[in-house]
């Protein structure tokens, strides 16, 4: 069984600023019968974000936004027997992000940002830049060169057992060549 709520915002206020806001509920239960043994979990999971950007002339463009995460986890299983055993864990993201577009030229651009984000069933605490640049070498054509560094926490299968694993991450370094053509 499985329950999703989504709802999004979008609106401007006073000199040119936008914003953007969201909020999602999921509910998830899910009842395994394997030969004579149970297996019931249930998450919950609410997730909130707002994101705010201005265009402040043909150059320069600012993002900023936070989101905050919400995930109960709980999990029991019944063998033939009928001994249960419970498990499962909370864990609260909070996150936030800063990020500017600059147009040095119509054939030079630039992305630089940052977010940083904790998570309380680890207590850990993470800064991830990420850059990017890239360069138009003909009305059709570009290339671009992005790093970014990004955080993930372990599965669900692994925290219901363990909640003192650290987040995954990885750091990405992507060179790009793009080459457009009308229908193609």
């Amino acid at each position: 069984r499985n329950l999703y709520f989504n709802t999004s915002y979008k609106n401007s206020f006073g000199n040119n600023w936008k914003y953007e806001t969201g909020a999602s509920f999921t509910n998830d239960n899910s009842k395994l019968k394997i030969i004579d043994d149970l297996v019931n979990n249930n998450v919950n999971s609410a997730h909130f974000k707002i994101k705010l950007r201005k265009r402040f002339s043909n150059r320069f463009k600012l993002n900023l936004g936070s989101e905050y995460f919400i995930s109960d986890f709980n999990e029991n299983y019944t063998p033939l027997n009928n001994s249960k055993f419970d498990y499962g864990f909370d864990n609260n993201i909070f996150a936030s992000f800063i990020e500017t577009d600059i147009f040095f030229s119509k054939n030079l651009a630039t992305k630089i940002g940052v977010r940083a984000e904790h998570s309380s069933i680890s207590n850990e605490f993470s800064i991830s830049p990420r850059a990017s640049l890239s360069y138009k070498t003909s009305q059709n054509s570009q290339v671009s060169l992005a790093y970014g560094k990004f955080y993930q926490n372990p599965s669900n299968n692994y925290l219901k057992f363990n909640q003192n694993l650290k987040s995954e991450n990885a750091s990405h370094l992507i060179a790009n060549f793009q080459h457009t053509k009308k229908n193609q």
